[in-house]
């Protein structure tokens, strides 16, 4: 009877151990192990590696893939598949697909920056078929992006017409911002700063030399503008300025007439004006 004993417990354990294949002990209770991340591609730390290089993803077993996913548009984290240039703070957006649920390729919905280091992490959002959450993954370097490419002329140069002995249609260190769908230019032909709006980056629909931006100081000749946008105006200095548009400015003796400041409504810069760093010369 003893014998029978010993051979119902042999046979006992036998299952057991068949059926706890794969599992491990954790804290008593049988547990399925963590899946695992084997490989991601780009590897950790690849350099010189193209902007529309995508991203493979190899686990250790099949994984679920409604589980398996990355958010749509550049904003903050989520998802359980992240790539991230700024350490986490925001993640970039694309799309991930699978064939066998095993490998999955994450294409990222715009071109990576050149000169940037991304890395890539899974979280434990992710599990497999069976529903086991998967080990939490991040590259511990990332990759890096190839260097900026060299610059290709634009067939349709120059944009604007003219030549050295044209004064009217130079265009001295421009100024280029695109609003919405509008492109805007500010230039210096010489003696003035000059402003043009189009819907091409080209500028194929103005005619030139653009018109001649007003309502600046009357002793100064715009020179080398640089200008900004923000939609909601500028809080400058406890004043509040409604023209989305703001330029900075100098005229042709810097060192006598420092740097200014300007704001407008449309570009054309038809409010007011005010002086910035105003000094007399040492």
């Amino acid at each position: 009877m003893r014998n029978s004993k010993n051979i119902v417990f042999v046979l006992l354990g036998c299952c057991l151990i068949a059926c706890g294949e794969g599992r491990t002990i954790q804290d008593g209770p049988l547990a399925l192990s963590a899946p695992t991340v084997l490989r991601v591609t780009p590897d950790d730390g690849a350099t010189d590696i193209s902007t529309d290089t995508g991203i493979a993803i190899l686990f250790s077993t099949a994984m679920d893939p409604a589980t398996v996913t990355v958010q749509a548009n550049d904003d903050a984290c989520s998802g359980s598949v992240q790539f991230s240039r700024d350490g986490f703070i925001s993640c970039a957006g694309g799309v991930i697909n699978t064939s066998d649920n095993t490998t999955f390729t994450l294409t990222h919905a715009a071109t990576l920056f050149n000169c940037n280091s991304y890395r890539v992490r899974v979280t434990i959002d992710a599990a497999d078929a069976e529903g086991t959450a998967i080990a939490a993954y991040t590259q511990s370097i990332g990759f890096a992006t190839a260097d900026d490419p060299a610059w290709t002329e634009y067939s349709g140069n120059p944009i604007i017409p003219g030549g050295p002995t044209d004064g009217v249609d130079r265009a001295y260190y421009p100024s280029v911002l695109k609003v919405g769908d509008t492109y805007h230019i500010w230039y210096g032909d010489g003696l003035n700063t000059r402003h043009a709006a189009s819907t091409y980056a080209n500028f194929t629909d103005i005619s030139f030399p653009a018109p001649l931006i007003s309502g600046l100081d009357g002793e100064y000749q715009a020179y080398h503008p640089n200008s900004l946008y923000n939609a909601p105006g500028w809080d400058i200095g406890g004043s509040f300025y409604s023209g989305p548009f703001l330029m900075y400015y100098t005229d042709s003796d810097p060192w006598s007439n420092p740097l200014r400041m300007a704001h407008s409504e449309d570009g054309n810069f038809l409010e007011r004006y005010w002086r910035l760093f105003r000094s007399e010369r040492i």
